[in-house]
């Protein structure tokens, strides 16, 4: 009670919440966060997910000047401490961004589900590494356009067994280890996109042998069966197109929309 009225600036923090999360129109969770600095707060603390207001198109290099330059190292760590139990972040085309500023998923990122990254062109191996260490819990991640070796995959495989999907279209020093070490880390994988990886040798000449579900892709150094490593796996995206392994079909690049509730488009599995 105060001054003889009862006052909901006294309910303590979880019931606020409790509160917020029962608002489902935006225009009432945006006016719960003007109330006052702790609402606000605790609104922040609510959000799951961001959608920056930037695109780009993917046609080539020169496109990336339509890129949000403005996020930088100081902006994404002013992000992850406002908005720190996040699920999604998407940050394609955040070509300001360096592995040091990977180093704030440490104490931010564990929540971390799905992670875009695409055509952040100045995070490395190293960024991939600290991306592994800080967000354990990503089942999605895309790295369209990364500088990354085997090393970064590697690292990223033995810190996020859990992921499902991951995009490597253009990572152009990956190779067969780094591949076949991901897929050996990370068991539940669904989905992985590996269009234009001219350092895999086998990725344009993939030996596919189908019987009944088994499905296994072809290694100089040993046949790596797909159906025992990746019990999992439905789909698998590379130059030839790509291979839904329930139905034994082949699709086309260009445009898939879902398959076995998988979104695939041209350039991403996001």
């Amino acid at each position: 009670m105060v001054g003889g009225a009862t006052s909901i600036m006294l309910l303590p923090d979880d019931c606020l919440c409790s509160i917020f999360n029962f608002l489902w129109c935006t225009t009432d969770r945006e006016s719960f966060g003007l109330t006052c600095h702790r609402w606000l707060n605790i609104q922040n603390l609510q959000r799951r997910s961001l959608q920056f207001p930037f695109r780009f198109s993917r046609v080539g290099p020169s496109s990336l000047s339509q890129s949000c330059t403005d996020i930088s190292s100081f902006h994404f760590h002013r992000i992850l401490t406002r908005f720190q139990h996040l699920e999604y972040l998407p940050l394609s085309g955040c070509t300001e961004i360096t592995d040091a500023a990977l180093n704030y998923l440490k104490p931010y990122g564990s929540r971390l589900q799905t992670l875009c990254l695409d055509s952040c062109l100045r995070i490395s191996k190293y960024g991939i590494s600290l991306v592994g260490v800080g967000c354990p819990s990503l089942t999605t991640i895309s790295l369209y356009r990364l500088n990354i070796d085997d090393t970064g995959l590697k690292a990223l495989a033995n810190s996020c067994s859990a992921l499902k999907r991951v995009n490597l279209s253009y990572c152009l020093h990956i190779s067969d280890s780094g591949l076949s070490a991901l897929c050996q880390g990370c068991r539940e994988l669904q989905a992985i996109k590996i269009s234009r990886l001219q350092g895999c040798t086998q990725t344009s000449e993939m030996d596919w042998k189908q019987s009944g579900m088994d499905l296994r892709w072809g290694l100089k150094s040993s046949a790596f069966d797909f159906v025992e490593v990746l019990p999992m796996l439905l789909l698998l995206h590379s130059q030839k197109g790509v291979r839904n392994s329930r139905s034994g079909t082949w699709h086309g690049v260009m445009r898939l929309g879902f398959v076995d509730g998988l979104p695939l488009d041209q350039t991403a599995i996001i």
